[in-house]
């Protein structure tokens, strides 16, 4: 080849790997284009009510096929991936009891903490809700029957990659009963409380709360906690306070409780002594501890309950 022809192979060779290379950006541009356009597609097809019922009767059938009993929803809306809500959910069991009603369920999270290995909670809202728990005739709890458990299931243990973050959890007007199979549809009081027969009212909850799993710490802040039961001696009127629970430390900052005859608030803080994993009595009684508590007003009868020697 002369050594004129040379810068002319050279332009063609440039030319072509910039035409290369022009290509490549466009099929780059092109398909990200693409598949940002299918999914701004699929999220508006999400909005719609005629993929929120499908999605609804596909999640019930999927559940009542694995399940002794059955699943009904009234409506599912939200955004899907963000926020959603359902309303009128009901859990039957085999007789056809209701076993748990809730009005409203509500649930926004953050996917994109995901990639930061967080589950993430924005909030979680039960409301208006029933949960009836029965022990039958032949000592099972009617919850546990309706979902059965497998006899292959895995009980390796494994790491957990993910952190817990709730942000805003959130029960109101949530009714509860524990009680035996004879005493279903009861309405007694009693001076003190009965296993057989436990009946919590107008239960109220609100906290935020982390865990980490794997390096065992765990915090949660208690907004307000109240109900009322169906014994004499203890309604909780309020409670709120901050837990902290790692290895190393477990502590109760500003614990506050408020019944109808006490009202008291409670600071302590141990070292050195892990709950989970390495707890003993005698460890316990060498840990330093620092307390604080004041009362305004306190009844010790509610207190003889849990605590008998007092």
């Amino acid at each position: 080849m002369s050594q004129q022809e040379t810068p002319k192979a050279e332009k063609k060779i440039i030319g072509k790997g910039r035409r290369a290379l022009r290509i490549g950006v466009n099929i780059f541009v092109y398909f990200f284009v693409g598949i940002f356009m299918l999914l701004m597609l699929f999220f508006a097809v999400s909005q719609t009510q005629i993929f929120k019922d499908w999605l609804r009767d596909t999640v019930v059938t999927a559940v009542n096929d694995g399940i002794n009993g059955k699943l009904s929803i009234g409506k599912i809306e939200g955004t899907i991936f963000t926020s959603l809500k359902i309303t009128d959910a009901v859990l039957t069991s085999t007789e056809n009891d209701t076993v748990v009603y809730a009005g409203n369920v509500e649930l926004k999270t953050s996917p994109l903490k995901i990639l930061f290995k967080e589950i993430y909670v924005r909030q979680f809202e039960l409301s208006n809700a029933r949960i009836n728990l029965v022990e039958e005739k032949d000592g099972q709890i009617n919850l546990l029957k309706i979902f059965p458990s497998s006899p292959d299931s895995d009980t390796t243990s494994s790491e957990f990659p993910f952190t817990i973050g709730v942000a805003d959890f959130q029960l109101k007007d949530v009714n509860f009963s524990m009680q035996k199979f004879d005493k279903v549809g009861s309405r007694e009081s009693y001076p003190n409380v009965n296993s057989d027969d436990l009946r919590i009212n107008n239960l109220n909850v609100s906290f935020n709360a982390y865990a980490d799993l794997n390096k065992y710490e765990y915090r949660l802040t208690i907004n307000d906690i109240s109900f009322n039961p169906n014994f004499n001696f203890f309604n909780l009127r309020h409670l709120s306070g901050s837990i902290l629970l790692t290895p190393k430390i477990t502590g109760v900052r500003e614990l506050h409780l408020i019944t109808d005859q006490s009202d008291v608030k409670l600071s302590a803080g141990v070292l050195g002594v892990d709950f989970l994993k390495d707890f003993s009595m005698e460890k316990l009684g060498q840990a330093p501890l620092r307390m604080s508590f004041q009362a305004e007003k306190l009844n010790f009868e509610e207190i003889t309950t849990y605590v008998p020697p007092l």
